[in-house]
Parts: C-alpha cells; structure tokens; sequence
C-alpha cells in the first residue's frame, strides 16, 4: 500500500558474505498461524491477519522474489545477536542430550556469548526419560585427576548390533570424565580396565584408586593382578550397600536415563531396542564435553586432555538427517541420499546414523540434518551444513591426544605405536552431491553463502523436468546436438514393432560441464537405453570386451624409452556410437522427438546402456585397425602393432582411450589423422593414462607416477596433513588375526581404504604390494591392530607422494630382469608362505605379485618353487608379449636366493623329500629344460622380491625401491 512497516524477525540466520537477504514466507507461516501466503507465476504476497506485510516481483520463470526491505538495525553481527530468539536454549537443551536448562543457558553465554532467557517449560521427552527418585548424600570427592576412579557395571540390556548387553563406565571423580565400553560378559571387564588405565596413562593420569561393588567381576585374581601391578588400591563397597558406590550408580542412571531420553524423543522413527548401545555410547560422549566438573565453566573433556573440545557439529539426538550416498553404492539413477535419524558422533566430523530401511547404523561425514526442538507451539525446523566452515577448520583438533573411548559396541583405539595413530580417518561418505529436496541442497564450495546460484543450477532429472526448467533452451538445444550424432551415425532406423516383439525403454540423462571457476561451460545431454531391461539370448548373447592390461602399458611405456618412441594418447567421443548390432533390438523413440507414429527404433549400432555395446565398439574399433594393417597381439587382445620398414606403431586401447608409441613421429601423426576420419576422437600427447602420469624427460626416460591420486586418496581419507612414516609396516608387524567382536574399528571404512590403496600399488606402486595384500587379509573382520597398520600404510604414501616407476632410456634392450622369493610360513595364522615376485624392464619395474600362496609349503625349498613357478608364467607371458613389439636379446633369468630351489628348478633331485610338491609347481623345470628360461642363485642382499614377501626396516625398503626404479 505504499506506507512502511516495521517488522520484527525472529531467528535470523546472520551470512555476513551473502549478496543479498533471504526470506522464507513459508517458515515464517509456521511461527504465525494468522499468516497467509499467495503467489501468482510474477508476484507474491504475505499478509499477516488480512494485511499485506511483504510483497515481492519476479522474472516470468525465475527463481526468487524479489522484495525492497531496507534493515532498520545496522547489519553487524552484535546488533543482530540482541534480537536473537530465546529458542536456543531448547536447542541447545536437545542437542546437548536433555542436560539441565540453568546449566545450558549458563554455558551458553560462556562459549557462544549468547543472551537466552531461563525457560522452565516442560520438555516432554525428559519427562519420559527422567522420572527418578531423590538421590543420596555426597561423599568426600577428589583433588586432582586420577585420585579416585569409580567403575560399575549396567545391565544386562537387551542384545546390541553386536550381540553384547552391559555397558561398563569407569568416571573419574575429580574432573567427571567418563570411559564407556559395551561388553558381552560381565568376565570382561578385565579386559576393558587394562584399556582404560593404559589410555589414562597417556594422557598423563596415575590412577591412585579404583572403587567398585563387590561383585564377582571386579573381585576377582584378574582384576587384582592388574591392579597391583600398577600400584593401583582397589576399594570395595560392602555387601548390599550401592550408597557407598553412589558416584557410579547415579552414573549410570544419568547416561540411562539421557540414551532414553533420545530414544522417544523423535515421534518420527521407531528405534530398535538394539540401538541402546548407540544412545548410551552418545550420552558419554555429550556428557564429556558439555558436561559439569569439579571445576566451574570447565568440561570433564577439558580437564582430562588439558584443551577445549569442540562442540560445534552437536546437533540434536534422534533428529531427522540425509546421507549422501556415494557414486560406488549406487547406479545412475538412484537417490543420491538416504534418510535417517542420528544416533551418535565419531570424533568431531562424523554422524552416526540410524537408516531405518537398512536397519543399521551408517557413518558418515556428508550429512543434512533436520533438527525439529520439542516446542508445543512452535516446531521450527532448523537445516545446517555439516561441512566444516574455515573458522571451523582452524579449531580442528589433533587426534594424537584424544583417541575416542566411547566406540560402540565397546572398543578402544589403542596405540599400536606412537606412530600408529597419530591421524584418525574422517571421511567414508565424502563424495560432492546435490539433492533434489530444495531444503536439504548443498551449495559447492565456491558458492558457499550463495544459495540462490545452487537453486537455479540442478541438473534435470527427467525430460520433462528439462522442459519446464528456466535453461530449457540450453537443455533442449543439448538434446537437438545429441540427436544430430545419433542421426549422422545412423544409430536407428523407424519401423512398425513386429507382433510379439519388445522395445525396450530410454531416457535423457543431463549433465552440466563446469569451469574451474564453478560458471557454466556446456549443458550436455545423452540418450541412454534401459539395457537392464534386456534378456540373454534374446536381446544380446556374449558381453566380454577385453581391456590393455596395466602390465601391457608398462612395457610398452618401457620399451618407449629404450628405443626412443614418440607417445600419444586419445579418446574416442561417443565411443560406443560405432559399434554394429548383430541382434535385432527394438527401442521406444525418445521423449520429445517421437513423431506419434506408434513405430519403434529398431537399433543399427550400438548405444549407450546396451549391455554388448562395449564388445561392439571393440569389434568396429579392432575391424579398421586391421583395415590399416595392424595386427592383434595374440597375448594381450587390445594390443596392436604395425611395422613398416623396420619402423613400428604400438597401440594398447582400453575401452575409448588409446596409448600410442611411434618409432616416428610423421608415423604417429599421419596415424593419429587416420582415426579422425573415421571416428571423433581427441588427441594429445601422452601425459595422463588410465590414471597414470606420464612425464617424459629430456634424456629420453620416461617416468611414471599417480601423484594426484595419491593427493585425493590422501584428501579423500583426511590424512593430507598427517604425520609421515618412513616405512608402509612395521618390520615387528604380526599376523593380521580375524579379532573377536569386541575389537573390531567398526567405524572406520577399512575396506574403502585397502582397495584406494590397491588401485595405487597397481599403477605404479609396488613398493605397497605386500602391505596391501596383509591387509586384505582382514577385510571380512579388520581389528584395531589392522586398522591402526591402514592408517601406517596412508601415512607412509604421504611422505612418498611422489615416487614413481622411471624407465631409463640408456638400459639394455630387449631383456628382462626377473626376481622370485618367498617367506616361509609367513602367515602364522594359516602357516602358509607369501609369494613375491617382481619383473623388470628398461631398469624399471613392470610386474610384480605378492600374495599368500595357495597351500602350506613344508620347506623353504617348495615355498621357493611355488614362488619360482609363478615367476615363470609372468616372465613368460611377458617375454612373447615383448617379442611381438621388438626382439628378445636375452633370455630371461629368474633370480632365486635358495640353492635348494635353484637345483630342483634345474633337475628333479632329492626325490624323497620332493615327491609330494604337485607337478604344477615345476612348471619352471620345463621351461628351464627347453632352454626359454634360466635360473640362477643371488645373494640375499640382492634379492630384490624380498620387498613383495615381507615389511621392510627403512633402510632396506630404499635401497630396494631404488633396484625397482621407484624413485
């Protein structure tokens, strides 16, 4: 109506770099019932009892309105704190696990310098949770930490997750601090006092005392022995006297009644009875860091690890949240984020949460939470980035000090060295995402106050969430460029669906291609067929389509070196566009360009989503190379080779990427102008395949390395900034057992990180093939010992970001170097020995094996056969592999450091005590009959597979990277 008002805004959320306001007519119709709120496709109006209050305009198929409100206070961080909602005291009531109001508002003022009002209104899940009667007398209490440690057992509780019932808090009377375990039996809280009183030496605190009841499991020999031998006076209540124990028994009562409190107070979710495990475990957590000490405005946390805990990334227990799903654990298609409720933390970055259509607890570190406070009147739903903020990260605390106690289920992270754990993995869930719920969007990092900028970005889900979008043009602008392709292709041809017959569905899959800088570079669209629909035999027949082996680039990048070959690499756009169908498959026309006629596509080449349309491309791509006289390797199927007047090309493909390798360069250009004309490729020199950086020096070497992997491996983990080790494992390190229940890590993603780390040992990392293969030993059931020897292994890749495998120009042509080892009965468990075996070229490493061998060796001698025998199939393969590309000079040798093997791979001797190694294992004997192997005896000092077949001190562990050529 042209006049002013003032209006009063509750709850503002205070962005100092956000470009402009935003307001939320919706969330303030929630705080007043007497409100509305109508809009047409250009203007918007909120009223207030029949009055316009707020009025806004917007573009015809914009985002926002837009409304002119000018801020009567100054935009400045105290002015808005004075008209700050005393809302936070019920926030922060909830989110600190129901502790007393008069407590809370006092802490806030403390650590947030917030100005709430005292609210004694009921909150109805502490009346569910808390009803109690009136506790005993005080006790004299303790000086100093670690005087008097009082210690009870609850339960039993009904069965956890992990089948265990009694939850074991030892509290420390003095500063408040409290350790939780979650056992099985009440026998092993033995177990669980050594680990306490181990971590509490750590931190610096001799325990003086330890008061208990007098029951069986804490007045026994065990418990005794363990206390005497630290000097520790054991004190035990009398016979039926829990007062005398108060401080444990209102322990309990307190860390009960919080994990109860939790489990009501969300209507939404039905917890499962297990989930007491969880909730107790939480409750500790809380209590430690927000909880009273002996000493005032101080937390038990502060006071036991001597620094402030961060307390920042609470949110409320039981509240709703969404979890990113990462790409690895779902298809294209699928929700990018499952719904769940959280239950608890793990250290200071990641949630606990509870997903009710798993029936499980996930963890992960990319959550939206939804806290919704307990009100009667007001139901405010509160959304927050988990992301940590800058100001955020500068409060990231070292994990050295502060092993998290209070894991589920009842284990403690323990120290298997000091260098074990100094860093703790943050991070199972890490990947970027957007999701389509608009109150849960997480904006990117380059538009971190920028909300508006990320609503109008979402790529389209269907066709006609394309159509109606506001970059419809742009949308359909890709579609009309990808229909082009498909047409000039002839991808399709349209015919009536023949009776019985059955098309199977499609659809437009969109896609945004982004600067650096986060703007816009290209809206891309490609039309996928439902090939899930397809059935064998009907729609398609064989699947298979080989790939160059890891192994066959490395050779091949080695001989480049030796004979000075040019490389180039390419990809192929819309590879599988060429490939020819040999079945009769039908396909509906795609949305937007179905000409009503009622026919179908009836497919001429393959398409994107097809389940043979990569054996397709390979044919096509393998029928013109031919054309062009290459030959195919009869060892490795993607290999090519083509040699003309004693100059050659060399082509390893791997899907619709190509390694080439040039005698000369006109040769590898005119090649390269070839595949243009038939295809549409894109090309460059050599410089990054299939994950592999390719630098090439000015003396011809030519180096290999995956340094920005191994950067994102290490990002992706938290461990960028960790303390680095000189050594992947230590020379001490054990056999990795399959540990009781009790003592896995659960809550570290152990199997993520073994197969990042794979990935890189088979690259260019031979260095981490026997740590790898240790480790995957425990993938079914990974101990604290194993995790804390992962940890090692990320620490050790970074302090050696940049090895890489170096090709040396100048090294002899056309011989291999071939080392074969074994560690007899190396795995104590299974007393079997570990095969190593490593292949090298140009002086650089191109093969390698370590793995545990197959059945139990009685000697030193078979084990060294068994390792021998696999060192001959490599080696042999390898040798006809290199004789298709250029000339074997030698033959190849296989080094062994055991005379006895050295004699039985050359003649069968000693027939008595050999008669029982199976014949396959002498596979070596015959090639060394026929004259295509040798087998000689080396020093041990020489043995260079001594790498693949155990851990190294660091010393040994250089001087044999530096024999690989990883450098």
């Amino acid at each position: 109506n042209g006049k002013n008002q003032h209006i009063l805004l509750k709850d503002v959320w205070y962005v100092p770099k956000i470009s402009r306001n935003l307001f939320s007519p919706l969330a303030a119709h929630d705080k007043n019932l007497n409100s509305e709120f109508g809009s047409t496709v250009t203007t918007c109006s909120f009223l207030v009892n029949g009055i316009i209050v707020l009025s806004g305009i917007r573009e015809k198929f914009g985002s926002l309105y837009k409304a002119n409100i000018s801020p009567i206070l100054s935009q400045n961080r105290a002015s808005v704190k004075i008209v700050e909602a005393n809302d936070h005291l019920q926030l922060y009531h909830e989110r600190w696990g129901h502790q007393d109001k008069r407590y809370v508002k006092k802490k806030l003022e403390q650590e947030f310098n917030l100005k709430v009002k005292f609210d004694d209104t009921i909150c109805e899940p502490c009346v569910y949770g808390k009803a109690h009667r009136l506790p005993f007398g005080n006790r004299k209490s303790a000086s100093q930490p670690g005087e008097l440690i009082s210690v009870d057992v609850c339960g039993p509780f009904c069965e956890s997750f992990q089948k265990k019932r009694y939850l074991v808090v030892f509290k420390d009377s003095y500063s408040k601090y409290r350790y939780g375990f979650i056992i099985k039996y009440k026998s092993d809280v033995k177990v669980v006092l050594e680990q306490m009183l181990t971590h509490a030496e750590t931190q610096g605190h001799f325990i003086k005392e330890l008061l208990s009841d007098n029951g069986g499991e804490f007045d026994n020999a065990d418990v005794r022995e363990i206390l005497q031998r630290r000097g520790i006076t054991q004190r035990l209540t009398a016979p039926y006297t829990p007062q005398q124990n108060g401080g444990s028994e209102r322990e309990n009562r307190t860390i009960v009644e919080m994990a109860r409190t939790f489990k009501y107070s969300n209507s939404d979710v039905q917890f499962p009875d297990a989930i007491w495990a969880e909730l107790v475990t939480t409750a500790i957590y809380i209590l430690n860091r927000t909880g009273k000490s002996s000493e005032d405005g101080i937390t038990p946390y502060e006071i036991w690890y001597k620094k402030k805990p961060r307390i920042k990334h609470l949110r409320i227990i039981s509240s709703a949240c969404y979890i990113h799903v990462p790409d690895q654990k779902r298809r294209k298609m699928d929700r990018k984020a499952e719904k769940g409720y959280l239950v608890g933390y793990d250290g200071d970055e990641r949630y606990r949460v509870y997903v009710p259509e798993k029936k499980c607890v996930v963890l992960s570190r990319d959550v939206k939470f939804n806290e919704v406070t307990q009100e009667c009147e007001e139901k405010e739903k509160v959304f927050f980035r988990n992301r940590l903020s800058e100001e955020d990260e500068s409060e990231k605390e070292d994990q050295i000090d502060k092993p998290e106690i209070t894991q589920p289920e009842g284990s403690t992270r323990t120290k298997e060295s000091k260098e074990e754990s100094d860093d703790e993995c943050s991070s199972e869930y890490n990947n970027e995402r957007s999701l389509r719920n608009r109150e849960i969007i997480r904006t990117p990092k380059y538009l971190e106050d920028y909300v508006m900028a990320m609503m109008t970005e979402l790529h389209p889900q269907t066709y006609e969430e394309a159509i109606q979008d506001k970059n419809r043009a742009s949308w359909k602008n890709a579609m009309d460029n990808e229909m082009a392709s498909l047409m000039e292709n002839s991808t399709w041809e349209l015919v009536k669906l023949p009776t019985g017959g059955k098309a199977i569905a499609c659809k437009w899959v969109y896609k945004l291609k982004l600067n650096p800088d986060g703007s816009i570079l290209k809206y891309k669209a490609r039309l996928v067929a439902k090939g899930y629909n397809q059935k064998k035999g009907i729609d398609y027949n064989n699947t298979f389509s080989p790939v160059a082996k890891l192994q066959t680039i490395r050779l091949i990048l080695g001989i480049a070196a030796t004979e000075k070959m040019h490389l180039a690499q390419f990809d192929v756009s819309t590879a599988f566009l060429y490939g020819e169908l040999e079945e009769k498959i039908f396909m509906k026309q795609p949305d937007g360009y179905d000409d009503e006629s009622g026919r179908v596509c009836l497919l001429k080449r393959s398409l994107y989503g097809l389940k043979q349309s990569p054996r397709c491309w390979n044919h096509r791509i393998g029928k013109y190379l031919q054309k062009l006289q290459f030959r195919a390797s009869k060892e490795e199927p993607c290999m090519f080779v083509k040699e003309k007047n004693g100059a050659k090309i060399v082509l390893a493909l791997y899907v619709d990427d190509g390694l080439i390798a040039a005698t000369h360069k006109e040769d590898l250009e005119e090649f390269i102008h070839q595949l243009r004309t038939e295809f549409k490729i894109t090309s460059n020199e050599a410089t990054y395949f299939l994950g592999l950086e390719i630098e090439k020096s000015q003396n011809g070497n030519i180096k290999i390395s995956q340094k920005s992997y191994a950067q994102k491996l290490l990002e992706r983990f938290n461990f960028v900034e960790c303390k680095s080790v000189s050594t992947p494992m230590l020379s001490s390190s054990g056999s990795s057992n399959s540990g009781k229940a009790s003592e896995k890590e659960v809550i570290f993603p152990y199997r993520q990180v073994v197969g990042a780390i794979m990935y890189l040992m088979l690259g260019s990392r031979p260095d981490l093939a026997y740590s790898v293969g240790f480790l995957s030993r425990s993938l079914e059931n990974p101990t604290i010992d194993d995790v804390a020897r992962a940890k090692r292994v990320l620490r050790y890749i970074a302090g050696t970001i940049d090895l890489g495998i170096v090709y040396q120009s100048n090294a002899k042509k056309g011989a291999f170097e071939c080392y074969s080892d074994a560690d007899f009965g190396g795995c104590s468990k299974t007393g079997r020995s570990t095969s190593g075996v490593l292949v090298k070229y140009a002086n650089g490493a191109v093969s390698w094996i370590s793995q545990r061998q197959g059945s139990v060796t009685e000697s030193t001698a078979e084990a060294e056969i068994v390792a021998a025998s696999e060192a001959a199939k490599e080696v042999i393969w390898l040798t006809r592999l290199l004789q298709e590309i250029t000339f074997l000079k030698e033959i190849p040798v296989i080094q062994i450091d055991n005379a006895a093997a050295v004699r039985l791979s050359e003649n069968p001797e000693n027939h008595r005590r050999t008669k029982h190694i199976q014949r396959k294992h002498f596979f070596i004997r015959e090639h060394v009959s026929e004259g295509t192997l040798v087998v000689e005896k080396v020093s041990s000092e020489h043995q260079v597979a001594d790498i693949m077949t155990k851990p190294l001190a660091q010393t040994r562990l250089h001087i044999l990277c530096v024999k690989m050529g990883l450098v």
